[in-house]
């Protein structure tokens, strides 16, 4: 069974991409082939189920030159290619501009010096979600602590 490894690729950097380079970056990433797995050998008395889908989830934030989400695309603005044919999209929903989000950030004396970016990382992850959106800050070192709650 092949599997698909997309490459990540951060909110930042994706959005200086123009949309071709991006949707062409996205085909090459599910047109890619997967690592060969070696199964771990089964007891006997185990009961397998398989499972087998066609159902690939691919997110994507599509903005314009000033870096704001476009709004209202459909599956016909897609293209997705496998092995350089098209493949029809079958299922697509836009996702949500709000999300609830808890970042935990690790204040213990051995990530001290990471505090700085991992708060930049917070801040630049926070700017590319909607109005409506709702953050919470668990610090944690010897104990966690809700720095600041939803």
């Amino acid at each position: 069974m092949t599997s698909h490894k997309l490459s990540h690729v951060t909110p930042r950097t994706a959005a200086r991409l123009p949309v071709s380079l991006r949707l062409l970056l996205l085909c090459a990433a599910l047109c890619a082939p997967g690592q060969a797995q070696t199964p771990t050998p089964m007891p006997e008395d185990d009961e397998v189920l398989s499972v087998r889908t066609d159902l690939i989830t691919v997110p994507v934030f599509i903005t314009d030159s000033r870096g704001r989400r476009v709004a209202g695309l459909q599956a016909t603005d897609f293209g997705v290619r496998a092995g350089n044919r098209p493949v029809e999209i079958s299922y697509f929903a836009a996702g949500t501009s709000r999300v609830a989000l808890v970042f935990a950030l690790d204040a213990s004396g051995s990530a001290r010096e990471h505090i700085g970016r991992q708060r930049a990382a917070a801040l630049s992850l926070f700017s590319q979600f909607g109005k409506g959106s709702r953050v919470a800050v668990l610090a944690f070192a010897d104990t966690q602590d809700f720095t600041l709650p939803f």
